[in-house]
């Protein structure tokens, strides 16, 4: 037992290769920025918006036009037994440190591949665009789906076959960590 609850099971991983073309339908960008805005990191990590000369998904040198198939994938949290909920977030950024840390790994063996990590680039802490500096490891920096544009709920519903759950200010049974991986050829 932990002093919170019950031992934590690892997350369980659902996924699903889809083509690219598919992914785009879930692109919208003017309507995921307007979320992004209201974040308090908008502006304030070279992974998040709005990305001067960054990354995109759309034209000439976006995504779209290098990676062929999608893996969509969530990695779901159960957040049920906890009794401090600080606790629980702290075991909730825990898992997802994991999973992007083996998403970076997997990306590094796998040529051909970009992946897109849960929330914001986290390989300097803090972000030297809050103080206004250029980021100082652009081969290491990652994007979310949601920084790009890309609708989660949606894409989780549609693709995944589950959904996001928020309950008010309480803490959901289950939380998902949301990634995706790009290849130029299936896998």
């Amino acid at each position: 037992m932990t002093a919170g609850g019950p031992e934590r099971q690892p997350p369980v991983l659902i996924e699903k290769t889809i083509p690219l073309s598919r992914l785009m339908d879930f692109h919208a960008p003017g309507e995921v920025g307007e979320f992004c805005r209201s974040c308090p990191r908008y502006g304030k990590n070279w992974s998040c918006p709005p990305h001067s000369g960054g990354c995109t998904l759309t034209g000439p040198e976006g995504l779209a036009e290098r990676y062929r198939t999608v893996v969509v994938r969530t990695h779901q949290a159960d957040m049920t037994g906890f009794t401090d909920r600080e606790e629980a977030i702290a075991w909730y950024h825990s898992c997802r440190r994991k999973v992007n840390d083996d998403l970076r790994l997997y990306a590094a063996e796998h040529p051909g591949t970009e992946v897109l990590i849960s929330g914001h680039c986290s390989v300097c802490d803090p972000c030297p665009r809050e103080t206004g500096g250029a980021c100082r490891f652009p081969e290491k920096r990652k994007y979310s789906p949601e920084s790009l544009g890309l609708r989660i709920s949606d894409l989780l519903v549609e693709i995944l076959d589950t959904e996001l759950q928020w309950e008010g200010d309480e803490m959901p049974a289950v939380l998902n960590i949301v990634t995706v991986i790009l290849r130029s050829v299936p896998e």
